[in-house]
């Protein structure tokens, strides 16, 4: 998809809106799974919060919302625009299994690994009144290639509409590496 027809099937998703800023805080502690091992991810040089030539984004997914990059993935040899959600980057996951009929949590609770997130996780508490620490990250790796190099599949509890569910569902937590 070129990033033309990216912007033009964003803008029909109405949970989807122009981003002011980064404003999440990266978390205290340690997603959309279309990423593969060997794929490399390159974030635009500079970030575009409004206007026709915006390319960071907030999507709505049930009561909370994730921002995103419209961002280059070379897989194959090919190019295309895909939405990157960067707090793929520093999410934690939480293990699960069915015990009888019963999702039980399994310890420890992971997170991505690379080059790229220690490089965003470098960041934490370092946000000022104008900046949160995940924005200042975000601009330090502003225009670099991150070359996806794991994806390994774990069973996480599944949620809807931010209720837990009595089920599972595959999780990828990748390592990402700044190439």
């Amino acid at each position: 998809m070129t990033l033309a027809e990216r912007r033009a099937e964003n803008a029909k998703n109405t949970s989807i809106s122009a981003a002011a800023n980064f404003g999440k805080k990266l978390p205290e502690e340690f997603g959309g799974d279309i990423l593969r091992k060997g794929d490399v991810i390159t974030l635009p040089k500079e970030y575009i919060f409004s206007g026709a030539n915006a390319n960071v984004f907030t999507q709505k997914f049930g009561n909370s919302e994730a921002q995103f990059v419209l961002a280059t993935l070379t897989r194959d040899g090919q190019d295309s625009t895909i939405n990157f959600f960067p707090s793929s980057m520093t999410k934690s996951i939480f293990v699960s299994e069915m015990v009888g009929d019963k999702v039980q949590l399994k310890m420890p609770v992971l997170r991505p690994l690379g080059t790229a997130v220690e490089k965003v996780f470098s960041f934490r508490g370092k946000g000022t009144a104008e900046k949160t620490d995940f924005h200042m990250a975000m601009e330090a790796i502003a225009g670099s290639k991150i070359h996806v190099a794991e994806d390994t599949v774990v069973k996480t509890q599944k949620w809807t509409d931010g209720v837990a569910q009595n089920a599972l569902k595959d999780t990828h937590v990748y390592t990402y590496d700044l190439v």
